[in-house]
């Protein structure tokens, strides 16, 4: 019996809210995500992965967490299933990242090797990091960092290339009761002293939960102290001269996401989707997502790369293998192996292979091609989802590159054997399927 492992794709048909502009796109929906990822408990900071698979945040009051309901505060994970259209289960069971303290995620590498940690009420731990390693996740290591205090500060954002860091502090000699403030690196890699983001961000009553656009541009925060719906807004401003203390006026991003009561932690992704965290509906706070009318563009910045479904599938009439023979040249092989840890762009065989592919696509315009991964061992299926999509995303960007119509491109997701693989354990078997 074979299943399939799909990678999340930004394409749900939710309910339709009214639309409604917003920060130059158009809001299509928002909705509150399912008890998968929602509990009785208070549930923050979401941060979705740039594979896109992938929802960390942070769940307080939880009796799952470590030491129980009152301990502190958990990471959790959930993985979107394309199969049930849903996101999974979250867990809790990430390796040693939590412990019996406040736990959050803070900020994911755009490469995805890195994700960043803090443990506000831990001094010794204070701003730590994990790594990727193909098949699992290196333990929580610290980053030493002068000039930001282990204790201290309320809240923390690191920016995906690692050179931005925006903190949540009361100090003496901030504006009002909670400020937002900056650190970035010098050309030592030292990082400089935290500096206050200004008047026109700050005001005399709290600024907390940064995001930051990764251009490093927009900064999205919640505030209490520039007006609004209700209890906390979230705003965003655009940095102005490429400076951190000079910003314009903070806009409000409207009815639509805030309410009347708590609305912060926003993190928004690519033109396609965002997610925030609010106690609309109860005492505490809820994960909701904002879904963006689309353009039309389906390979994106956030090189989220989407899933054939059933019905694409069921439309397509495939070549067989005559007419590959004929078509193609039977002497041309286009399936290949690799790591999962390899860059396709560095295999010099491979390279040559989706060249040869390219040519054959640009000669018959109406040929498409899908791709299928296949794992020659057991990897664990966040791993595979993750680099996986990084390979497909090489794939798309090479044949773009080349001159092939990304239109005649399609991704088939992963193929899972329920049979016991002996193979290595960091390779996996790219497949294509020809069609029209």
């Amino acid at each position: 019996m074979v299943k399939k492992l799909f990678i999340y794709f930004l394409g749900f048909n939710f309910l339709l809210i009214s639309s409604l502009c917003f920060a130059q796109k158009q809001v299509e929906s928002v909705i509150k995500l399912s008890e998968s990822i929602n509990s009785t408990a208070e549930d923050i900071l979401p941060l979705l992965s740039p594979s896109g698979d992938s929802l960390f945040f942070a769940r307080v009051f939880h009796e799952a967490n470590n030491g129980g309901k009152y301990s502190g505060s958990d990471i959790w994970l959930s993985i979107f299933d394309v199969s049930t259209n849903s996101w999974g289960k979250a867990s809790n069971q990430l390796r040693n990242w939590n412990d019996k303290n406040n736990n959050f995620i803070i900020g994911i590498n755009s490469k995805e090797q890195y994700i960043y940690q803090n443990n506000a009420k831990n001094p010794q731990k204070g701003i730590q990091f994990v790594k990727s390693k193909s098949t699992y996740w290196t333990n929580p290591q610290n980053i030493s960092i002068a000039g930001i205090p282990n204790s201290g500060y309320q809240g923390i954002y690191v920016s995906t290339d690692y050179s931005v860091i925006l903190l949540v502090m009361n100090d003496k000699k901030g504006v009002g009761k909670e400020d937002l403030y900056v650190s970035t690196k010098d050309n030592q890699e030292n990082w400089a002293e935290p500096v206050n983001l200004g008047t026109t961000i700050n005001t005399s009553e709290s600024e907390i939960s940064p995001f930051l656009s990764v251009d490093k541009k927009t900064l999205y925060f919640a505030s209490k102290g520039h007006g609004g719906y209700g209890d906390m807004d979230i705003f965003m401003s655009k940095r102005l001269y490429n400076n951190w203390t000079v910003w314009s006026k903070p806009q409000n991003i409207g009815k639509e996401i805030n309410s009347k009561q708590f609305d912060g932690y926003y993190s928004e992704y690519g033109d396609s989707i965002a997610f925030f965290s609010s106690n609309r509906e109860g005492e505490l706070s809820d994960i909701y997502q904002v879904n963006f009318k689309k353009d039309g563009k389906t390979f994106n910045s956030n090189r989220i790369i989407p899933i054939s479904s059933t019905q694409q599938k069921a439309n397509r009439t495939y070549l067989n293998e005559r007419e590959i023979s004929w078509e193609l040249d039977n002497d041309k092989n286009f399936m290949f192996e690799m790591y999962l840890n390899e860059s396709v762009n560095g295999i010099s065989k491979i390279k040559e292979q989706l060249g040869l592919l390219a040519e054959k696509l640009k000669s018959q315009p109406d040929l498409k091609v899908a791709f299928e991964i296949i794992p020659l061992a057991n990897i664990p299926s966040d791993v595979l989802v993750i680099q996986s999509n990084k390979i497909m995303a090489e794939i798309f960007s090479l044949l773009i590159s080349k001159g092939v119509n990304h239109s005649n491109l399609a991704y088939d997701g992963i193929e899972l054997s329920n049979t016991n693989l002996q193979g290595d354990k960091q390779k996996v078997r790219i497949i294509p399927s020809f069609f029209r």
